[in-house]
């Protein structure tokens, strides 16, 4: 659910944008080009809420995917 919602976000399908701090285009040299930056934090409360504890799982997955439907059958959602 929360990858699903994150696709969204990603590709303006809901009203959310990414806080500014979340740089896009974070790549090393494995992994989709569409990775993001992984916050740190010293707050629970923080490192477990949806920004920091989704573009960790997102960053796991291959992101590409030319539909919704196509994305939720590669992640398993």
């Amino acid at each position: 659910m929360d990858l699903t919602l994150f696709y969204k976000i990603q590709y303006g399908l809901v009203g959310i944008t990414l806080p500014p701090e979340f740089c896009p285009g974070y790549a090393k040299t494995r992994g989709h080009h569409l990775k993001y930056r992984e916050p740190s934090a010293d707050v629970n409360d923080y490192k477990f809420s949806f920004f920091p504890c989704t573009i960790k799982a997102w960053n796991a997955v291959s992101a590409e995917a030319s539909t919704l439907a196509v994305f939720k059958t590669k992640v398993g959602k």
